[in-house]
């Protein structure tokens, strides 16, 4: 084909959204990573935004320090003048769960609980002492209950994190100590 390529890297985490809205034809659109053309591996790719509408989108999500390998081609080997633009977002990190709190019951059922973080979609929680990690779990609630055996004499913290979509980390919590 008659394809023309772009190279972008990703300044940051975030979103990219790439369109050839204006070009002169019907126009194919593809996003690649990998720095060999043997190796490229197709991140997303679109021929036609709508039946009615023949030039191409994409959006992806992106990684910083990431580059990216961008191409038009033409439908059926069509060609003309090509109108490329992308638009990046970067994401902003979650923000840290407040309110954390802990607690180990009688029957060694340790419960932690905290509020809720907008645009997460899990946690991940961890109870450790100065020596050791008692566990790390992840949950899509501001709660988990966990059966561990902590001996009577140790002080442990525990540490929550949000996590969203991407699976992207936020802030941690400040360590709560549970006596």
């Amino acid at each position: 084909g008659k394809s023309v390529w772009w190279t972008w890297t990703a300044p940051a985490n975030g979103r990219l959204v790439v369109v050839t809205a204006g070009s002169s034809y019907d126009t194919v659109l593809a996003v690649y990573t990998g720095s060999r053309v043997d190796q490229l591996r197709q991140v997303a790719a679109n021929d036609d935004v709508s039946r009615s509408d023949m030039t191409s989108r994409v959006t992806i999500s992106v990684r910083a320090g990431t580059t990216y390998r961008i191409a038009v081609d033409g439908y059926q080997g069509a060609a003309g003048s090509i109108r490329l633009v992308g638009t990046f977002t970067a994401k902003t990190a979650l923000a840290a769960p407040t309110n954390v709190s802990g607690s180990l019951n009688s029957s060694g059922v340790f419960r932690a609980t905290w509020t809720p973080v907008a645009g997460a979609a899990t946690y991940e929680v961890t109870v450790r002492s100065v020596t050791r990690t008692y566990a790390i779990a992840r949950t899509p609630t501001a709660s988990v209950a966990l059966r561990m055996r902590i001996p009577a004499n140790e002080t442990v913290v525990v540490t929550v994190r949000a996590f969203d979509v991407d699976m992207d980390p936020g802030l941690p919590s400040a360590d709560r100590p549970v006596a």
